[in-house]
């Protein structure tokens, strides 16, 4: 907030389908992602993108400072606008009192990998110059070297400067801290306390701003909203993780394809097979009610139609037409998935259990390669999933891909190799940010709910310490013979007839309608898909050709075959004289 000044600071929700354009625009695949403007950008300028690896305050702090170091390495023109963050080399001026006119100094003294100096400064930038307190605050690599008037110790170090010093002793502010919120208090304490030099009284100004960092007091309504886990009951447990909800999977599939991937604005390349694979899975191994089984069925149709590239853009108006054709509508709220709060569960618990759901059903068909969904899914993680931190880790779970070859020989591997990934990524992330506190990420299943999935063993490795057949029979109940329908929505009226005349298996003109809108016009209606290349005036221009062929072959018939029969026969000397229809008389 205090750098408001120097750089403004936006976010959005990418992950929102309303901002999906937007997002699209900007070319923002995934999170975290930082894009940084410079003054004076132009409009169709699509931002400098920063390889930003955690989304933490501390790397996105991180990342803005070392932008605004570099500006201003490129344009000297910028110290009027923002505090001098290039380290000064020279000390000698300080020392004398001659840095500035009038203008008293006080030093961040760091070692070279330290920022701490410039985040400070960039703090007190704002106040200092809305109460025009004679004073500028620098940063300087330490070098034992220089001779800085006192000795140095410790570091980071304040060292103040007063204006006029003429080489005196520089004073030595104390820092109880060494950390960002130290060095701020402490100088915003010495500020205070020197405040009769810089003719400011008033300790509520600005100057007092409040750090990101600094502890806050936690209120009575904020203790009251704190979770109590222990008040959460085994029915609510069971109804979160022990229950699938066929308005999840159908929500997390829809999400990903109108979403994730149409968010892109060109798929081509290895991005288009992924998504190749992606809907033949999907086409074939989602446990799908009629409905979204015609969706799924007319979308693997429509990408398997495309050779090249496809628009992202073209992609989600192809799902939202093929969804509003069979009358569904997806539900605004996730069922099993719900967090406790926004943040949490959702989408990525959504993904989950329907890659959970695709492996169940594929082993259940046995259908296909034993490793098609496992491959299908390493390839749409490392294309489109949002969060490419946690794609990073899936990668290096799965080996790159090869211990999905050296594990996965038959259907049931691929559910077995799923899971046994699944309870790594939660042992890695318990207990992070992303964590719900109502639902800890646990190993799964519990005991108490399939005890014959465990056996004795020592030690744990995810693996050795199950049952794998038990494991297996509980997965496959989990997630094909108990899916829930609570949540999904009812085919509207409107479209029944449609459905009830279509089997699953039927796939129509519709599934190249972004390419063929003139053959949705109703006066082309009459035509069925079998004369789509044509229409009125190419069809009455067929028939006149037809016609005159036709009468042409008649008439050629007439002249040159039947007229040997027609005509009567004459004899020459006593001999029978016929006619060769092609030379005359012989």
């Amino acid at each position: 907030y205090a750098w408001r000044d120097v750089i403004t600071v936006g976010a959005i929700d990418c992950a929102n389908e309303a901002n999906t354009e937007t997002c699209r625009e900007f070319e923002i695949m995934g999170y975290p992602t930082m894009k940084f403007f410079p003054r004076d950008s132009k409009a169709d300028f699509k931002g400098d993108n920063l390889g930003l690896r955690a989304m933490t305050v501390d790397a996105i702090r991180n990342e803005m400072t070392n932008y605004l170091l570099k500006e201003e390495e490129k344009k000297a023109d910028l110290l009027g606008i923002w505090p001098k963050l290039i380290p000064t080399t020279d000390v000698s001026d300080l020392k004398s009192g001659k840095a500035g006119e009038n203008r008293n100094i006080l030093l961040i003294l760091e070692d070279a990998e330290s920022k701490v100096g410039m985040e400070v400064m960039l703090d007190f930038h704002l106040p200092l110059k809305r109460l025009n307190i004679p004073m500028e605050i620098q940063r300087s690599v330490y070098n034992p070297k220089i001779d800085y008037g006192v000795v140095v110790s410790k570091r980071p170090a304040v060292l103040y400067y007063p204006a006029q010093n003429n080489n005196k002793e520089p004073k030595v502010v104390e820092l109880k801290d060494q950390g960002r919120q130290g060095i701020y208090n402490a100088i915003k304490d010495y500020l205070w306390k020197e405040s009769p030099k810089f003719a400011f009284q008033d300790s509520n100004a600005p100057l007092a701003i409040q750090s990101e960092d600094s502890p806050k007091t936690k209120t009575k309504s904020d203790k009251a909203a704190q979770v109590d886990n222990s008040s959460k009951s085994k029915k609510n447990l069971i109804s979160r993780r022990y229950t699938v909800y066929l308005s999840d999977l159908e929500k997390a599939a829809v999400y990903a394809l109108s979403h994730e991937i149409a968010q892109h604005q060109t798929i081509a390349g290895e991005a288009l097979e992924a998504l190749r694979k992606f809907v033949t899975v999907l086409d074939n191994h989602f446990p799908a009610r009629k409905e979204f089984a015609s969706v799924l069925k007319d979308l693997h149709y429509w990408v398997h139609q495309h050779e090249d590239a496809i628009r992202g853009e073209d992609l989600g108006a192809v799902v939202k037409s093929s969804l509003a054709k069979y009358g569904l509508e997806m539900n605004d709220r996730w069922v099993g998935c719900q967090g406790s709060k926004p943040q949490y569960g959702g989408y990525p618990c959504g993904l989950w259990s329907l890659w959970h759901a695709l492996t169940v059903k594929h082993s259940v068909d046995g259908t296909g390669h034993p490793r098609d969904v496992m491959m299908a899914m390493k390839e749409y993680i490392q294309e489109y999933f949002g969060c490419r931190e946690c794609a990073r880790h899936f990668d290096q779970a799965i080996q790159n891909g090869d211990g999905i070859v050296e594990n996965v020989m038959t259907h049931k591997d691929s559910v077995l190799y799923l899971w046994h990934i699944h309870n790594k990524v939660n042992f890695r992330l318990a207990g992070d940010l992303s964590e719900d506190p109502q639902y800890p990420k646990q190993t799964f299943p519990a005991k108490e709910f399939c005890s014959k999935c465990y056996i004795p063993t020592t030690g744990s490795n995810l693996w050795d310490e199950f049952d794998r057949e038990e494991i297996y029979s509980f997965l496959v109940t989990q997630f094909s013979k108990k899916i829930s329908k609570q949540g999904i929505s009812n085919p509207s009226a409107k479209t029944s007839a449609v459905k009830n005349s279509k089997s699953v298996d039927q796939v129509d003109d519709f599934a190249e309608h972004l390419d063929l809108n003139n053959f949705k016009k109703p006066e082309n209606g009459k035509f069925t898909v079998n004369f789509i290349f044509f229409n009125g005036a190419d069809l009455s221009l067929y028939m006149i050709l037809w016609l005159i062929s036709a009468i042409m072959i008649i008439l050629l018939y007439l002249k040159f075959v039947s007229k040997r029969w027609l005509r009567p026969k004459h004899y020459f000397y006593g001999q029978k004289v016929g006619y060769n229809p092609l030379v005359g008389k012989v």
